[in-house]
């Protein structure tokens, strides 16, 4: 399974934003929520 990593300004674009932008290509999946380890 291959899985791409999004680094984002949540004060620009949401998450659904994006999601929704990658439903209209087609190439929408899933949204995997990050670890605790990691900054948001």
């Amino acid at each position: 399974m291959e899985v791409n990593r999004v680094v984002y300004d949540p004060q620009q674009v949401s998450v659904e934003q994006m999601e929704n932008w990658l439903k209209q290509a087609q190439t929408y999946r899933d949204t995997l929520e990050a670890d605790g380890d990691e900054e948001r």
